[in-house]
């Protein structure tokens, strides 16, 4: 080695907080509030009792070393907590399970896993998203992986989508 060397020494830190979650697992809620078609009580009552077919489609995406347990519910009106309002004034759409992420040997997310379901509406159960808004809800229940513990990471995320379509009947006949 002489004078005239160089050496150059590169070091990316990687900073993960280690969570260790408890057997039954923590769980947390997500509301968010959107626009309904804002039609009247009457227009309402027509659409729900000639609603032909409604469909919700659910995807949800786990990318932590957790499993998730995911609860969605929709209300017809602008509300801070859907979980809060009686159930009988909530429309459940479906719960849905997805296991952990893949993980390398320290507990970090490599590959996310995911699962997708549809579930079935009544016309009574498309009354909410006719109003002038409605608020869905999804409450988050994390599971413990194999050993209890994982590492999260600043990119690690959840990701609910739900989408839904329903079709009504028209003309004279019912």
């Amino acid at each position: 080695v002489s004078s005239t060397d160089q050496l150059t020494v590169s070091i990316e830190l990687l900073i993960g907080l280690d969570f260790t979650i408890a057997p039954a697992g923590v769980s947390f809620d997500r509301n968010t509030t959107r626009e309904g078609l804002d039609l009247d009580l009457e227009t309402v009552d027509d659409i729900t009792s000639r609603v032909d077919s409604a469909v919700v489609g659910l995807l949800v995406v786990n990318a932590t070393p957790f499993g998730v347990e995911a609860a969605i519910e929709v209300v017809g009106d602008s509300v801070d907590d859907v979980f809060a309002v009686p159930p009988v004034s909530r429309v459940p759409l479906d719960t849905m399970a997805v296991a952990p992420a893949t993980v390398d040997g320290n507990g970090r997310v490599l590959t996310a896993s995911l699962d997708t379901a549809r579930a079935h509406l009544t016309g009574d159960d498309v009354r909410p998203f006719l109003g002038e808004f409605f608020t869905a809800g999804v409450r988050i229940r994390l599971t413990p992986p194999n050993g209890g513990r994982g590492a999260v990471r600043a990119t690690d995320r959840i990701i609910v989508a739900v989408r839904s379509t329903f079709y009504v009947r028209t003309g004279g006949g019912q």
